[in-house]
């Protein structure tokens, strides 16, 4: 079980150094929906040593709620840093997709539907995994990493407050190993029903999972975040203090409604 002095020190770290962001007025996601219950962001991306944290919480949940896990697969994007940082820490193995793939494969489409074949041809081949020294990265499909049949892979994000990011990439896995292996099926001969989530924003979005079958873990919610904040002001740097501050009332009256989240 996580520390909560520990889990106190990093949620005010990362507030500080705008890994974890306030979003009042809600914000845009790519749905182009505006969520206004999107209090907070996180990116985990950038400082290494809070990433490092973060990932060891997030290990901690996922061992404490599903025991230690076989493989992971990273929401496409958002989690590829916490999903590589896993691998470093904890050695366990994870299965990522690569986005380049599909930018190249739709450009590819779109060039071979106007005719001009031969820079679809080569559009196409920049898909192809790279080589990086001498390891080759990626084994000739959009993912990085190997589903084999009956893998068991837990999901992670770092802020969820939907769940749609997650539905979306159950689809994006079961589509990408196909590619090289038709006979995988999601949910048939190999399994993701668990998430790790590092912060969740609305209990809707884990209602949301666990109707599609998806049990959720996660060490924080954005109501645990805020009092957290609130409760360590005297850590947070004076600019990010203003900011809290001057929102809170706004966001205190957004979370209270989640007395039992």
């Amino acid at each position: 079980m996580v520390d909560m002095g520990y889990l106190e020190k990093i949620v005010v770290d990362l507030y500080n150094v705008k890994e974890i962001d306030i979003f009042p007025e809600g914000t845009q996601w790519k749905d182009s929906v505006k969520h206004y219950k999107t209090l907070l962001k996180t990116e985990l991306n950038n400082d290494v040593e809070l990433i490092d944290e973060c990932v060891d919480v997030l290990h901690d949940c996922i061992l404490e709620n599903f025991g230690k896990p076989k493989k992971i697969a990273a929401v496409p994007e958002a989690s590829t840093t916490i999903a590589d940082v896993m691998y470093e820490r904890h050695r366990v193995p994870n299965v990522r997709y690569r986005c380049e793939y599909q930018k190249y494969m739709d450009v590819a489409e779109f060039l071979g539907k106007k005719g001009m074949l031969k820079a679809a041809k080569e559009v196409r081949s920049l898909s192809d995994p790279k080589v990086a020294k001498t390891k080759l990265h990626g084994n000739g499909s959009p993912l990085i990493g190997i589903i084999e049949k009956y893998d068991r892979m837990v999901i992670i994000d770092n802020v969820t407050s939907s769940g749609k990011s997650i539905i979306e990439a159950l689809d994006i896995y079961n589509n990408s190993a196909k590619v090289y292996d038709e006979s995988l099926e999601l949910g048939e001969n190999f399994f993701i029903e668990e998430a790790a989530v590092f912060i969740v924003n609305d209990p809707a979005a884990v209602e949301v999972l666990e109707n599609a079958g998806i049990c959720v873990c996660y060490p924080l919610t954005s109501k645990s975040v805020m009092e957290i904040l609130w409760d360590n002001q005297e850590d947070i740097i004076p600019e990010r203090r203003q900011l809290l501050i001057d929102n809170y009332n706004i966001l205190e009256k957004e979370v209270s409604i989640w007395d039992s989240f």
